[in-house]
């Protein structure tokens, strides 16, 4: 079913139109081209924390790898389940007392382990990936096997001609935190680094291709703005040095 304008189309018309014909994804031009598509998994820009790497050892990052869990090697699993999650919500009116049912459907990370003497194992669910996490060295044994299968683009490692370029970046106002000296902090200079780094260097993610742009997603009051600025002038000084 196609609407010449969108504004006459409903839901119901769009329910109806998938329940015939299958929607868009059963489309001739949607098959052919997602017989050319591949399942790719884009390399982190910045280390992974643990909470990171639990999603990525869900979706199966290391599958088949050996790692020690509380000091016994064991081989890796992950996927993801789907679990239904039902909660009620009342509300009262003046003239009636409404009770509605809410139901979402969300992905469930679930990690199955075996070691050499076939003991299995299973880690469901948040408490499970913490579970999971807190045999000590295990975090940092997945968080290798996690690095290994996906390095990070960006490792904190800022070369020094770039931090002197940005160490050089004052505001014209001189005002800084207390303990800082006036210019963009630590993580700022990391951030704004790792930032050039994406779109400066090949990416496997993509083919090999050098990304033509990166998103920085930071909380308010983070220094969006001024590592923006940052990342400019910095890309500026290193055209002029014939960097690129």
């Amino acid at each position: 079913m196609r609407w010449r304008d969108a504004a006459l189309g409903t839901p119901e018309m769009a329910q109806l139109d998938v329940v015939k014909g299958g929607g868009a994804w059963t489309s001739r031009s949607y098959t052919r081209a997602s017989t050319s598509l591949k399942r790719t998994t884009l390399q982190p820009l910045f280390p992974l924390h643990k909470a990171q790497a639990a999603l990525r050892i869900a979706a199966g990052a290391i599958n088949g790898m050996t790692v020690a869990i509380a000091g016994v090697p064991q081989q890796v699993k992950g996927s993801t389940l789907e679990e239904q999650v039902l909660w009620v919500e009342e509300k009262d009116s003046d003239k009636a007392h409404v009770v509605s049912q809410h139901t979402i459907t969300r992905r469930v990370p679930h990690v199955v382990t075996i070691d050499g003497q076939g003991a299995i194992r299973r880690y469901v669910g948040d408490k499970g990936m913490a579970r999971l996490m807190e045999h000590e060295g295990t975090a940092e044994a997945l968080l290798d096997a996690v690095e290994e299968t996906a390095p990070p683009r960006y490792q904190l490692d800022m070369p020094e001609a770039w931090d002197a370029i940005l160490s050089g970046i004052v505001p014209v106002s001189g005002r800084a935190l207390r303990g800082y000296k006036p210019g963009p902090l630590p993580m700022q200079k990391h951030t704004t680094a790792a930032a050039v780094t994406a779109i400066t260097s090949p990416d496997q993610g993509w083919g090999g291709a050098t990304p033509r742009g990166v998103i920085v997603a930071a909380e308010m009051g983070t220094g969006k703005t001024a590592m923006g600025l940052c990342a400019a002038e910095l890309l500026r000084q290193l055209d002029e040095q014939g960097a690129f």
